[in-house]
C-alpha cells in the first residue's frame, strides 16, 4: 500500500496536490524509489506465484493513474498521477521478472532513474510558477530555461532519446515482443 496502487492510491494524490511542491519531489522521488526497492527485495521471498498479481496491480495503476491524470487541471495533482503512474509501471515490470530475465533491472532502474530525476525536477518547476491551474504553467514561455528544462523533464518521463527510460522501454518492449506478450506491450505504449 506504501506503493499506493490504483484504486487505493487517493491519500498519496492529496498528498501531492495538498502539499508544497517541495514535499511533492521528496515523496514522488525519494520515497517511492525506497517503496520499490522494497519491493524488489521482498518479492524473492514471496516467490513466483506472487509475480503475475503483482505485474497486474502494476498495470492498473499505470493505466489508470495516467488515464486519470489527463483529466486533472492542478499540475501537482497531476505530477501526482504521473508518479504513481510510473511506480504501478515499475511493479508490473518487476512482477514480469520471469518474462524478462536478467535484463529486469536494466529495465526498471533506467525507467526509475529517468523518474527520479526528472518528477523531482517537475515539482521544482511547479514550485517556481506557484501554479494552481495547469493554464498558469504557460509562463514557461516567458522564460527560456524553465522552458527548456520542463521539455527536458517531459521528454525523460516520455522515454525520448539518449535518456535511460527510452533505452528502457525499448528493452522491455523488445524482450516482450520477443515471447509473444502483446498485450502487456498494448499496456506499456497506453499508459505511455
Amino acid at each position: 500500500l506504501e506503493l499506493k496502487p490504483f484504486p487505493a492510491n487517493g491519500w498519496g494524490l492529496d498528498v501531492y496536490s495538498g502539499a508544497h511542491p517541495g514535499v511533492g519531489a521528496l515523496v514522488s522521488a525519494a520515497t517511492a524509489t525506497a517503496g520499490f526497492f522494497i519491493l524488489y527485495k521482498i518479492m524473492p521471498i514471496a516467490g513466483e506465484a506472487w509475480y503475475f498479481y503483482v505485474a497486474l496491480i502494476g498495470a492498473i495503476t499505470f493505466l489508470g493513474s495516467n488515464l486519470l491524470g489527463t483529466r486533472q487541471n492542478s499540475p501537482n495533482r497531476l505530477l501526482g498521477y504521473s508518479s504513481l503512474g510510473q511506480v504501478g509501471l515499475l511493479m508490473m515490470i518487476l512482477g514480469m521478472q520471469d518474462l524478462l530475465g536478467d535484463k529486469t533491472p536494466f529495465i526498471a532502474f533506467g525507467i526509475l532513474g529517468s523518474h527520479y530525476a526528472a518528477k523531482a525536477g517537475l515539482f521544482w518547476i511547479s514550485g517556481m510558477l506557484k501554479a494552481k491551474d495547469i493554464k498558469d504553467w504557460s509562463a514557461l514561455r516567458a522564460n527560456p530555461l524553465l522552458l527548456f528544462l520542463f521539455g527536458t523533464f517531459v521528454f525523460a518521463l516520455i522515454g525520448f532519446p539518449p535518456f535511460p527510460s527510452f533505452f528502457a522501454k525499448w528493452e522491455l518492449v523488445m524482450n516482450l515482443s520477443a515471447k509473444g506478450q502483446f498485450i502487456w506491450i498494448a499496456v506499456v505504449l497506453i499508459g505511455s
